[in-house]
């Protein structure tokens, strides 16, 4: 069968890439952990709701639900603002019929899973199992109070974590049906494998830029970064960055420009990186294949994919050859070899 080769990788460019030196990976959030009962902003959810972070498996399926306050044992500890118990029902009446499973599924692309580290606490009524892509981290007996747990990469726990995509889990051993549920807190961090750029805002009064507030100061910096003041209707604005510890804690404006209508866009150096790679794809010929790519630095970087050193551009076969997703509608036969990623810095 005549097949194509596609080694998909792109250049990537940003305008303060070389003015940053020695800036590395640094402790960051994980995204994707979601306590129980809550919304994707954090807010509770009314009882009765489905709850889409936490899906149910094994003898139940669908989205656990938020349990109403006539469906929680009275023994158990109430609901807050930060979490809440969930069931496969909202009701006092839960299923007999074990194992099911609560699993909230989250991402470690672009970290690195050796240094990641999971803790909170967690309630269940009758026995419940907490584990991390299969491994149990621990299992209790009747804990309407909340037992506290934590999982990370060291010792008999090492190897636990995947790269990609990796399932917090709480198992529902075995319970009675009456009045079931269980209720999950989680935070977790791991390590940056890309540089975590600052980020700040501007402050502008009488046509002058008068202020820079930090908003994120970052992490990883050996060296000040440059800072590029742009938009907001003015020109020449300037400002330089002091760092401690590695985190940018306070940004000088040295020229306030003039001319400013509105505050301007603050870009703090960060250099462009590829925590993503593209993956390398087999397809027959006529077929289309699809590469992503995802890349990180401060001013945000642009795109370009090549084709042996030329730039592709968009056309009928060719779509998106200046963004993270490149499509290509009815390969050729050949081998396409698309060079290593770069920067203009």
């Amino acid at each position: 069968m005549n097949t194509k080769i596609l080694f998909g990788i792109l250049i990537i460019t940003a305008a303060l890439a070389a003015q940053v030196q020695g800036q590395s990976g640094c402790q960051v959030a994980i995204p994707g952990l979601y306590n129980t009962g809550v919304d994707s902003s954090g807010s509770s959810l009314p009882g009765g709701s489905a709850d889409s972070h936490w899906s149910l498996s094994g003898t139940a399926s669908g989205a656990a639900k938020v349990l109403s306050p006539g469906s929680m044992y009275g023994a158990w500890s109430p609901d807050t603002t930060k979490s809440a118990w969930i069931g496969v029902y909202d009701s006092s009446s839960e299923p007999t019929s074990f194992p099911y499973y609560f699993n909230e599924t989250f991402s470690l692309a672009g970290l690195d899973p050796t240094t990641a580290v999971l803790s909170g606490t967690w309630w269940g009524d009758d026995i419940t199992s907490i584990e991390l892509n299969g491994h149990v981290i621990n299992t209790i007996t009747y804990s309407f109070t909340g037992t506290s747990w934590s999982v990370n990469d060291t010792g008999a726990e090492s190897g636990w974590f995947n790269s990609g995509l990796n399932t917090l889990t709480v198992e529902m051993n075995s319970a009675d049906g009456s009045y079931d549920g269980v209720r999950v807190e989680v935070t977790g961090t791991a390590t940056s494998l890309a540089p975590q750029p600052a980020t700040a805002t501007a402050t502008v009064a009488d046509g002058y830029v008068t202020g820079a507030i930090i908003t994120s100061g970052g992490c990883g910096y050996t060296n000040a970064p440059l800072v590029l003041i742009q938009g907001g209707g003015g020109t020449n604005a300037t400002a330089i960055a002091v760092i401690n510890n590695g985190i940018v804690t306070q940004l000088i404006i040295t020229q306030a420009g003039v001319n400013y209508t509105s505050a301007p866009t603050i870009f703090i150096g960060g250099p462009p990186a590829v925590p993503a790679q593209p993956q390398s794809t087999t397809a027959n010929a006529g077929e289309t294949v699809s590469f992503s790519v995802t890349a990180t630095g401060s001013p945000p970087p642009t795109y370009q994919w090549l084709f042996d050193g030329t730039n592709l551009t968009d056309n009928g076969q060719i779509i998106g050859s200046q963004s993270n997703f490149l499509t290509l509608t009815n390969v050729a036969l050949q081998a396409i070899h698309l060079p290593l990623p770069q920067s203009n810095g």
